[in-house]
């Protein structure tokens, strides 16, 4: 097809052989033809810009003017719904549809429907009242906003106009004739009701108007206006299922589960078989149990973290106190690994100090024969090793052995563990120490871990400020029943060496890089 540009209009005219054709069948002796460009254009259908002082724009307008507010809101809402299909396939024309329901609102803000208290509580309304509604809309151009000069009371009348018309009827003592005032109070009462069923009609349709807006809001994910939109439906129209299920699913989507409930609620006590509600319902309901559940993690988590620091400042105050007795304290990791079995990790048993300023320490005993072992939660530090010992087992001596009531454990199958065959040792530099006392001093260069056997009758304090001890958090020993082919090989195995110089520089480090 030929193609050729106007030189007027600026735009590219087609060629149409149909058209064409019809323009050939014109007369020139048709003088209402003679000018076929000028004739075509005084249409308003083909007008390239607009002509006030045609004919036919002036009926036009006249028709646009005669029409009432109601059905320009009307005309608006069709638009807008036909914008709505279309955009389910093209999202583009979401913003036609809003448009045209928010000139449709323009013009009932204009209207002040929304306004009036008899208007804006439904008819089955009791109790209900709105909330203050949103102030009014800009106006818009007049191109795309139809002249509304028409007042909504020539159509349809507000409450106060129908209360004048009620307020109008002549009373029973004013006319002559009692068949005559049945006959008017007939009438008025009929009239009210008709003006009430157009209030309640145009009631209903100004509600799906703001339900739909909140449609288009929710598929553009304007969640906020939604919940907005779908409020004023429902104020105008309690039965506005399709209200209750936007609101319920915008404020799903803004984890508002709570409200969303209330929506849903509220919605089925009207709709109670409602799928898309329930489904909302359902969503919300997991919304409200996830939220319960994660705020009780949040609790329990923070407990623990309570717990930990507290723990944590109680160790650092202990240690401390240990230091300033000449006590050298090292990590827990060792102790929490092997010994965890015998409490609870997570509140792990402190050092104390008691009344007389004595301090109490949880003690592990070790067996490394049986691969057994004990744990004592409270010994005083006045205490001797020894005298634990006679408590836990048997003696040659049946004084001792009566006193305290020792039996063999039930792993010394040989019954050799008797309390004048166990030899105690420790390990000299265990650990890395994370508090050390003023007065002690780590040997420079390689130091040669070794076994350090400690008499019965040494008390715990004076074990734990030896100069080669640091405590691995809780003080540990090794116990082994003397004479035993297990004794002589323990302690002739070779002990590793540790630079502890280079250990505590490297725990400096550290612990600089975490603060």
């Amino acid at each position: 097809q030929n193609t050729t540009m106007s030189a007027t209009s600026g735009y590219e005219d087609e060629y149409d052989p149909a058209w064409e054709a019809l323009k050939a069948t014109v007369k020139p002796s048709d003088p209402s033809t003679l000018d076929w460009n000028e004739n075509i254009e005084s249409c308003p259908l083909f007008m390239m810009e607009m002509k006030d002082d045609n004919e036919d724009i002036q009926a036009l307008q006249s028709l646009v003017n005669d029409a009432t507010a109601e059905e320009h809101i009307e005309n608006f809402k069709d638009q807008g719904n036909n914008f709505f299909k279309r955009a389910q396939k093209d999202p583009k024309f979401y913003k036609d549809a809003l448009d045209m329901y928010s000139q449709a609102i323009l013009l009932i803000e204009r209207n002040r429907y929304h306004r009036s208290e008899t208007f804006a509580q439904p008819a089955d309304s009791t109790n209900n009242t709105p909330s203050s509604s949103s102030s009014s809309s800009s106006s818009s151009s007049s191109s795309t906003t139809p002249s509304t000069s028409t007042s909504a009371s020539t159509s349809t009348p507000s409450p106060s106009s129908i209360q004048q018309q009620q307020q109008q009827v002549p009373s029973s003592s004013d006319l002559p004739n009692g068949d005559a005032n049945k006959s008017v109070e007939t009438d008025a009462a009929a009239d009210s009701v008709a003006q009430q069923k157009k209030l309640d009609d145009l009631r209903i349709m100004i509600s799906s108007i703001y339900s739909n807006r909140a449609a288009v809001h929710l598929s553009l994910q304007n969640y906020g206006k939604v919940v907005e939109d779908c409020e004023r439906a429902i104020l105008l129209n309690r039965k506005n299922i399709k209200a209750y299920y936007r609101a319920a699913k915008a404020a799903n989507a803004l984890e508002k589960f709570h409200t969303a409930l209330k929506w849903c609620s509220e919605g089925l006590q009207i709709d109670s078989k409602n799928k898309e509600v329930a489904q909302e319902a359902n969503i919300a309901a997991k919304g409200v149990e996830d939220i319960k559940k994660k705020d009780e993690d949040n609790v329990r988590r923070q407990r623990k973290e309570a717990a930990d620091q507290e723990h944590h400042n109680r160790v650092q105050t202990n240690h401390t106190m240990m230091a300033s007795r000449g006590m050298a304290v090292g990590g827990m990791d060792l102790a929490i690994c092997n010994f965890g079995m015998y409490f609870n990790v997570d509140n792990p048993p402190d050092v104390y100090k008691d009344y007389n300023d004595q301090l109490h320490f949880p003690v592990v005993f070790l067996y490394p024969e049986t691969s057994q072992s004990d744990f004592l939660d409270d010994v005083d530090e006045a205490d001797t090793i020894g005298d634990h010992l006679a408590r836990m087992f048997p003696s040659r001596d049946p004084l001792l052995n009566k006193e305290y009531g020792a039996t063999a454990p039930l792993w010394d199958h040989e019954g050799k563990y008797l309390l004048e065959n166990l030899e105690v040792y420790f390990v000299s530099y265990w650990t890395t120490p994370t508090t050390l006392p003023e007065s002690r001093h780590i040997p420079a260069g390689d130091i040669q871990r070794k076994l350090v056997r400690v008499k019965h009758t040494t008390s715990l304090g004076t074990i734990l400020r030896h100069q080669s001890y640091i405590i691995p958090f809780y003080p540990v020993f090794y116990i082994v029943a003397n004479p035993s082919k297990f004794r002589d090989t323990f302690l002739a195995q070779p002990r590793d060496s540790i630079n502890m110089e280079k250990q505590l520089q490297t725990a400096k480090r550290v612990k600089e890089e975490k603060q």
